[in-house]
């Protein structure tokens, strides 16, 4: 998440886990699954593994390096339009995804960035997946990444206050643009994004009323010094070789007192908007206990606004952390969605 991880998210076969728990809840892969051929996506993309269950839609992507569009048997052609957006004196390369079938206005997310000099053609996946939904997409490319101005940088303890807090004025700048778009619904932008991006998307959304929603893959709800030490004790860490118990790592994070940089709690308590997490009860980057921990005290203070699901084999990249095998964590995100009437199904 940190430093110069990268993560590739890929969508799965079988659903599972529990909304606020750590148990699993049976289901079956709804029948409006898309698939497609395996593709080689890039930092934070969901990707890999077709989706075999149901009746499947075969799906056609074709991606050019800024404009993405989408075919799908039995929808029209999804329009696609290259923006520029601007950050605090910085130009960011963007490109918003449309559905053609139907009219706006539409609900909207911006995909948000985790670790990693990543552009939007490592985030096309997010497109297969919301707008055969009726959802609007946004992608930019990284702040001094790709087309876009600025300077990339890595967060790292010290400057993680000063890099975080310029990621978050930069998905402000794209929800914002978003809002004043004639076919965007300005009561339903929501930000998604996966890793890095759950630190910075509770404080893009405490500083912009134009975010209405949050949606968090593997994102962590402690600081970035717990993150790093975390990851250092598990072995995610690059260079990093840890064998310790899962007792022994707990033991050794509670005693920590190194120095934490960012830390995202006053974000989460500003934050006034619902949000769901989704999380992995074998992550060996994110502290998913501690995270779970942090989201159910804010959960039981303000009903309704935090949720958050665990998939109790998934590592950080949602996957089977015994088998591998890919973990269809856009079930729980598509039902979230639908409850708050943000989505209907594919064409609709």
């Amino acid at each position: 998440m940190v430093g110069s991880r990268v993560l590739v998210f890929s969508p799965g076969r079988k659903p599972g886990g529990a909304s606020g728990t750590w148990g699993v809840t049976n289901g079956s892969v709804p029948n409006h699954v898309i698939s497609m051929r395996p593709w080689s996506g890039g930092p934070d993309a969901p990707g890999g593994d077709e989706v075999k269950q149901g009746a499947i839609i075969s799906l056609v992507l074709v991606l050019f390096v800024t404009t993405a569009l989408v075919v799908q048997s039995g929808l029209p052609w999804i329009r696609s339009q290259d923006v520029l957006l601007h950050s605090g004196g910085v130009t960011l390369a963007a490109t918003l995804a449309l559905p053609r079938w139907k009219q706006g206005p539409f609900p909207a997310m911006v995909i948000v960035h985790g670790s990693g000099p990543t552009r939007r053609r490592d985030q096309r996946g997010y497109v297969r997946r919301l707008v055969p939904h009726g959802i609007a997409v946004l992608l930019y490319d990284k702040r001094g990444v790709g087309a876009s101005g600025g300077t990339y940088g890595v967060v790292g303890v010290s400057d993680s206050e000063e890099r975080i807090g310029r990621l978050a004025d930069d998905a402000v700048a794209a929800a914002s643009w978003l809002k004043g778009h004639a076919e965007i619904d300005p009561q339903r932008i929501g930000l998604l994004g996966g890793s890095q991006a759950g630190w910075i998307m509770p404080l893009a959304a405490s500083r912009s009323e134009a975010v209405r929603f949050v949606v968090s893959i593997s994102g962590p709800a402690v600081t970035v010094g717990q993150e790093i030490h975390y990851s250092r004790l598990t072995g995610s860490d690059p260079g990093t070789y840890v064998d310790l118990s899962d007792g022994e790592i707990q033991r050794r994070m509670a005693e920590f007192d190194g120095p934490h940089g960012y830390d995202p709690a006053p974000a989460l308590e500003a934050m006034k908007v619902p949000s769901l997490w989704i999380l992995g009860g074998q992550d060996r980057s994110v502290p998913t206990e501690l995270t779970v921990r942090a989201l159910q005290a804010l959960k039981e203070r303000r009903p309704g606004q935090f949720e958050f699901h665990v998939f109790p084999q998934g590592n950080h990249a949602i996957r089977d952390a015994h088998t591998g095998r890919s973990i269809d964590y856009w079930v729980p995100i598509h039902r979230w969605l639908q409850e708050r009437h943000l989505v209907g199904p594919p064409g609709g």
